[in-house]
């Protein structure tokens, strides 16, 4: 896939549910997203819709390095970085 089409998928994805977290032991398509979001930022996950301990991992360590708390649930301000960026 190219960036131009993950970026309109995952905007769209957050721009819906960016009041609804996405959770540890979570699978669907928002993250997969979320995990090809964090490998393109090069954190070392794979995006195969489940939410597990490397996603949980890369999560937090993406979520300490934006200044945003490293709680490893995608809640609307961790959705909300990932869509500005």
């Amino acid at each position: 896939k190219g960036w131009g089409s993950f970026q309109g998928a995952f905007r769209f994805v957050g721009s819906v549910n960016t009041e609804m977290p996405i959770r540890h032991g979570e699978v669907s398509d928002r993250v997969e997203y979320m995990q090809e979001y964090l490998s393109f930022k090069g954190y070392k996950v794979a995006a195969d819709r489940y939410f597990g301990d490397d996603t949980l991992k890369a999560l937090k360590q993406y979520q300490k390095a934006q200044g945003l708390e490293a709680d490893g649930i995608a809640g609307p301000l961790t959705l909300k970085a990932m869509e500005a960026r």
